[in-house]
């Protein structure tokens, strides 16, 4: 390098001062209590999840009851070897007594065969029994699945009258 030549760092040549930088305006309000929102999302999603459960949790509960129950009679299989009313007092007396879930004694003394799944859904969903006349009541016949042409399955009940 000769003598003449400027030196790189030689304090006469050193660049203009940088222009000052231009900072970003203030956020807003709202957006600074999104931020602030934000941050504090460990305290506001247990509460959010506490006021969804509180609002919609015993409907959400009593539908899953509800299907499950459903479920249970749509998969039923009565048994065929069983009848569905027994008339002879003493007969219909060993029957309950025997299976005391599955039948019980109607208004005239004839033991009748009520399947335990139906009569849990329907006393869930507040369905009525078919309702017959007073010194009558009705067994169930059937309680099972079955399918529209579509294709839909339909939960079918057959509640008889002796």
């Amino acid at each position: 390098m000769s003598d003449d030549a400027p030196h790189p760092h030689h304090a006469g040549d050193r660049p203009a001062a940088a222009p000052p930088l231009g900072y970003a305006p203030k956020p807003s309000a709202g957006r600074r209590a999104l931020r602030r929102g934000l941050r504090l999302w460990p305290v506001w999603v247990p509460l959010l999840l506490v006021g969804l459960g509180v609002a919609y949790g015993p409907g959400a509960w009593r539908h899953y009851r509800l299907m499950r129950l459903q479920a249970a009679c749509m998969t039923a299989e009565l048994p065929a070897d069983r009848p569905v009313y027994v008339q002879d007092y003493d007969e219909a007396s060993a029957l309950i007594a025997e299976r005391p879930a599955e039948y019980r004694r109607d208004p005239m003394g004839q033991a009748e065969r009520v399947d335990p799944r139906w009569a849990a859904l329907a006393a869930a969903a507040g369905v009525a029994a078919w309702t017959v006349p007073p010194p009558y009541s009705a067994a169930t016949a059937y309680c099972h699945e079955r399918h529209t042409p579509d294709g839909r399955a339909r939960l079918v009940v057959v509640e008889g009258v002796d």
